[in-house]
């Protein structure tokens, strides 16, 4: 098969502008840049004088190389007859294309043809190609061959200039970037609050394994840090990974962060606030630091000890908050200094089931966990069948100071602290869910049904303990059931009816996902929500302010979820019209086994039992690290595991 075979292009004999010797015509440049070998071969055997060229020349490139340095050698030979010679036997041959300039010769070698120096430059380039094309055909190559040859990259798909040039500029952007890290020294900080707001379904909870670094300065906290893809998924990592992302922290580490709420695995939230130092835009002034400055404040506010809780907000905390947000207001008001756009920026690189409501200027001695003065969640939960009235009136009887280790899940590493199950609710109520979801879906045209079943459960109160809500909302639907008197809360709230040392009676807590997180309470005047980024990039909705766009993605959210609850009525009035009873008002799980009381069922670990246990299972851990470094040999270590 011939070369220009093998390449797809048939050389042609005739080319316009291009002749060879003895009046035969040969390949010209375009169709030697496509078939260099079928080419090469043609014009070599012309000017050799040897045959004359048909159409392709069936030889192979190392053929063809051969007759293009005869050809050369014959050309030259008959240059030198005519009275002059070229200077140097190197034709010049440009990069990367062909050469269209001629040697440099004496003047008696110009007085040859114009085509002969045409068939000249013509022909080392075919010399040239014909090489080239004798490196890329392995079609007659021996195994020998093959394996001795080196490895070539394989040729590249054809590629569009434009994206081409596109891809390389992103290639070299990227390159730029990582061996260019972002310099925050260039960069000031400032403390502010963020309210956010998400659905708990597929987290594990609020709080991530890397927070550590910021609350307590391990070393687990440390390692922690330096990977924020936490192994269990929470909240608390997807803000981390989008603060970095976004280059707003320089780490996790040293950026004063701090949780109002911790909720559960499952539980939401529509008001989890947090504060941090972050990136800000603004110059130099009293509300911001420089990030050494920054990271010498988060440990020193680190080394302190919260003994409990309830530490109190002064007065002074209070006035510079005011300063400080009234110094924002104005600065943004006169657009002097506009601030970044941590909104639009975060809910860009942000799950969908989670979202940044706002964010507000606070001053450095705000705390988002410590300087909140109450809590307030809802419960949502199907009323039909119970007895609401009841469970009102139980509801009552968790207002006010109450000992509460009975009505939660026993923390062990808490339970020597001194009152620390004493908390104060200040809220307890039961209200129709019409009073708590307003009508902004009606209003925007949805449409949507009364709902008239559904109650919610609404809690408010300085702290709480851990599961308290969930165990709260479990002894009211006993209450509703008529399965316990509402006065069943007062004694399980009054520690002198129950036996000494005893843990709470064993029953199940509520289900996580009615459980919100509505908000979170703060002094007047320490907080001014901004729920809008001025004058905010938007390249996929040019016009739409972030906060109407995070509004509609909520109601997105909401049209999927009606959508199935109507989809499930659908099916179960289909079902009923078949012949099959209604459904029971109540959980078949309430009639499936008979109630026992509760002040008569067995007990949990008491707080004293609990406290002993986890004091016994940190000595052994003591021991088994003290045992794991012991220079002792090991028959010896083996004997003292034994004995112990």
């Amino acid at each position: 098969m011939s070369m220009s075979t093998k390449l797809g292009v048939v050389s042609t004999k005739a080319d316009s502008g291009t002749a060879g010797f003895g009046g035969d015509a040969f390949c010209g440049v375009g169709e030697l840049a496509a078939d260099p070998a079928g080419c090469a071969s043609c014009a070599a055997v012309s000017l050799s004088g040897t045959a004359s060229c048909d159409g392709d020349a069936d030889a192979d490139a190392a053929g063809v190389a051969a007759l293009a340095d005869a050809a050369w050698a014959a050309l030259k030979a008959s240059t030198t007859a005519a009275g002059g010679g070229c200077t140097s036997e190197k034709a010049p041959v440009a990069e990367p294309g062909l050469t269209k300039k001629r040697p440099s010769c004496s003047k008696a070698s110009k007085t040859m043809s114009t085509s002969s120096w045409r068939a000249a430059t013509f022909m080392l380039n075919a010399k040239r190609l014909a090489r080239l094309a004798q490196k890329m055909d392995y079609e007659g190559w021996s195994r020998q061959q093959l394996a001795a040859a080196p490895t070539a990259a394989p040729a590249a798909a054809p590629v569009d200039a434009g994206r081409k040039d596109k891809a390389g500029k992103h290639d070299k952007r990227k390159r730029l970037d990582e061996q260019r890290p972002f310099d925050f020294s260039k960069h000031r900080a400032r403390h502010i609050a963020l309210k956010v707001a998400y659905i708990g379904d597929a987290y594990h909870g609020f709080s991530s394994a890397s927070s550590l670094a910021s609350t307590t300065g391990t070393a687990e906290g440390a390692a922690a840090t330096a990977n924020v893809d936490d192994a269990i998924p929470t909240v608390e990592a997807a803000l981390f990974r989008a603060l970095l992302t976004a280059k707003l922290v320089p780490s996790i580490a040293d950026i004063g962060w701090s949780r109002c709420g911790r909720t559960d695995r499952g539980v939401s939230a529509f008001g989890q606030v947090v504060s941090l130092w972050i990136r800000t835009s603004r110059p130099s002034d009293a509300s911001t630091l420089s990030w050494p400055e920054v990271a010498a404040l988060s440990s020193s506010d680190r080394s302190r000890t919260h003994s409990s809780s309830d530490r109190p907000v002064s007065a002074t905390t209070t006035a510079t908050a005011a300063a400080v947000i009234a110094s924002t207001t104005t600065a943004a008001g006169d657009g002097s200094s506009p601030e970044l756009q941590y909104l639009t920026t975060l809910n860009r690189l942000l799950p969908s089931d989670i979202r940044v409501l706002a964010w507000s200027p606070v001053d450095a001695a705000f705390d988002a966990r410590f300087t909140c003065t109450s809590r307030r969640y809802n419960y949502f939960f199907d009323g039909e069948g119970l007895d609401i009235a009841a469970m009102q009136e139980a509801a009552q009887l968790f207002v006010g100071t109450h000992d509460c280790r009975h009505v939660c899940k026993i923390d062990a590493s808490k339970v020597d602290r001194d009152r620390f199950f004493e908390r104060t609710v200040s809220e307890c109520r039961i209200v129709p869910s019409a009073e708590i979801r307003g009508d902004v879906v009606g209003k925007a045209g949805g449409g949507t049904d009364a709902l008239s079943r559904m109650n919610v459960l609404v809690v408010e109160g300085r702290a709480f303990l851990w599961h308290q809500v969930r165990n709260m909302m479990a002894l009211l639907t006993m209450v509703g059931r008529r399965q316990e008197q509402p006065s069943i809360i007062s004694q399980m709230l009054d520690m002198s009816v129950h036996p000494p040392n005893a843990g709470r009676p064993l029953y199940d807590m509520a289900p996580d996902g009615p459980l919100v997180l509505v908000d979170c309470l703060f002094p007047p005047s320490t907080l001014h929500w901004l729920v809008r980024d001025d004058a905010a990039p938007n390249t996929t909705l040019p016009g739409v302010p972030n906060d109407t766009r995070v509004a509609a993605h909520v109601l997105d959210l909401w049209r999927v979820s009606a959508t199935r609850t109507l989809q499930l009525e659908t099916l179960l009035s289909a079902f009923v019209r078949l012949g099959a009873h209604p459904p029971p008002p109540l959980p078949l799980s309430a009639d499936s086994k008979k109630h026992v009381p509760l002040l008569t069922r067995a007990r949990a670990d008491s707080v004293e039992t609990v406290a002993r246990k986890a004091a016994a299972t940190k000595r052994g851990q003591k021991r088994a690290r003290g045992s794991a470094a012991s220079p002792l040999g090991d028959d010896k270590k083996s004997r003292m595991d034994s004995d112990e």
